[in-house]
């Protein structure tokens, strides 16, 4: 078996939240989340399972970080955890809030009902 493809993702920013989605890749099992505030970040943010994915066939994930440079990026496993390529590397500049940082959070984006694309 080989590595899935590398993902594609659409990132867009509010403040000091990090909005990710991508859509599946073909044999990809899980999803890797990579999220730094350096160029070409390691630190993992999560791993998200292919059943997350959204009614509207996307994935979609909120990272809330502190205000700054931060850099995303993803990557796609199979079955046997072979790993994708990383995704191209998207950078934002957070305003922050408060200069505290909170965790991050997978959300079910269909259920909340709200649509931030």
């Amino acid at each position: 078996m080989t590595a899935p493809a590398a993902p594609v993702i659409l990132v867009r920013q509010d403040g000091q939240n990090i909005y990710v989605r991508w859509q599946p890749v073909l044999n990809a099992t899980d999803y890797k989340l990579y999220v730094g505030d350096t160029i070409h970040p390691t630190g993992l943010e999560a791993d998200i399972p292919d059943d997350d994915l959204e009614a509207d066939g996307w994935f979609f994930y909120i990272v809330t970080n502190e205000a700054g440079q931060t850099f995303v990026r993803l990557t796609a496993l199979n079955v046997t955890a072979e790993e994708s390529g990383y995704s191209n590397e998207v950078q934002v500049n957070l305003q922050g809030a408060m200069g505290t940082q909170s965790q991050s959070q997978a959300l079910n984006h269909a259920s909340r009902g709200t649509r931030l694309w």
